[in-house]
């Protein structure tokens, strides 16, 4: 160990044990806002070289006497925060919190509780990961192959039946939903407005490609702003997609599918409900033994989504349909998110 050289455009500053560094070993050095450098030795004693000069703090002792702390094998930080009120050294395993006035040391590690703020800080951190991880998993999920393939299927037919301006129509949806879709995964919220774009391009495409198997109807109400009104994306279409395919398609024409959205406001909550008169989940879980991939992806990313509210959260209610007769008349989706609005 040759001590700490500093070179500051200029000249070079050489710190070792012949002119006041206490010992040569410096295992850590960063420099603060006023231009002191903090240094962290093999014994765990933290230096500072203002002006030129070296002097260890008061703190330093308390810092030294640990004997449960082991830097060796660490990268230790070292930054001053708030005007110099604390210092904040992060090991690996470690956080000292130091109040150079005090002369106090506060330590945290994987026994003891983090303060507030730190604790916040990495919950926040967790949230938004998981967050990313579904926003992915939700995209994938309205993206499927399946959904791709039939698609590009579709156009195919209509070329092969030289049906040209049906293929262009078709392929020209289908192309605007991919980009809205890609578009709006990347945000937190969009309106309404945006996320009824999507929802209304999906289901003309589907409408298409089964021959207009079924009615689709919406009704807003006059209370929601579509253009301000915030939701999170990708939540209801993966409702009305498992609406399709596992309520209306299983009907095999023994009645037209009708699929109705409602949005209504509700106690400061935009209440979506999405209703069909399909077969129903009992009927739906005997013919296809699983549940649909959107919708599991769908639940997670909701409980996700969950953790960015503070006070109301995001509810969901799945209702059975039933006839006079009791059997199975469709399936009601609620959904419940608290009523957001674009200031701007």
């Amino acid at each position: 160990y040759l001590g700490l050289c500093r070179y500051d455009g200029k000249n070079t500053f050489v710190y070792n044990g012949s002119n006041g560094l206490p010992e040569n070993a410096v295992y850590s050095v960063t420099e603060d806002t006023e231009g002191r450098m903090w240094i962290l030795t093999s014994k765990n004693r933290i230096l500072c070289i203002e002006n030129g000069k070296i002097h260890e703090p008061e703190f330093s002792k308390e810092f030294t006497q640990r004997k449960e702390l082991n830097v060796v094998n660490f990268a230790l930080h070292l930054k001053l925060a708030d005007g110099g009120k604390e210092i904040i050294i992060n090991t690996f395993y470690n956080t000292f919190i130091i109040d150079p006035k005090s002369g106090k040391i506060h330590l945290f590690d994987s026994d003891h509780t983090y303060p507030d703020h730190t604790k916040k800080e990495k919950e926040q951190t967790r949230i938004n990961q998981l967050l990313a991880d579904s926003r992915l998993s939700a995209l994938q999920a309205q993206m499927n192959p399946h959904f791709v393939f039939n698609s590009i299927n579709s156009i195919q037919n209509f070329i092969l039946k030289k049906d040209i301006d049906h293929a262009y129509d078709y392929l020209t949806k289908f192309s605007k939903l991919i980009r809205l879709v890609l578009q709006n995964s990347r945000k937190k919220e969009i309106s309404v407005q945006e996320d009824l774009e999507v929802l209304r391009l999906y289901i003309m495409l589907e409408q298409l490609r089964f021959n207009n198997r079924f009615e689709y109807h919406e009704r807003i109400s006059d209370d929601i702003d579509p253009h301000n009104t915030l939701i999170p994306p990708m939540l209801i279409q993966p409702y009305i997609e498992n609406a399709i395919w596992h309520g209306i398609m299983p009907l095999e024409g023994k009645r037209t599918g009708v699929i109705t959205l409602r949005m209504d406001i509700e106690q400061q909550t935009i209440k979506i409900v999405i209703e069909d008169n399909g077969v129903g989940r009992k009927s739906k879980e005997q013919h296809s033994g699983h549940e649909s991939l959107s919708m599991k992806v769908t639940e997670e990313r909701l409980s996700i989504v969950n953790s960015l509210y503070k006070d109301d959260k995001p509810s969901l209610q799945v209702i059975d349909l039933t006839d006079e007769n009791g059997t199975p008349a469709g399936t009601r989706i609620e959904l419940k998110i608290p009523l957001e609005k674009d200031d701007v």
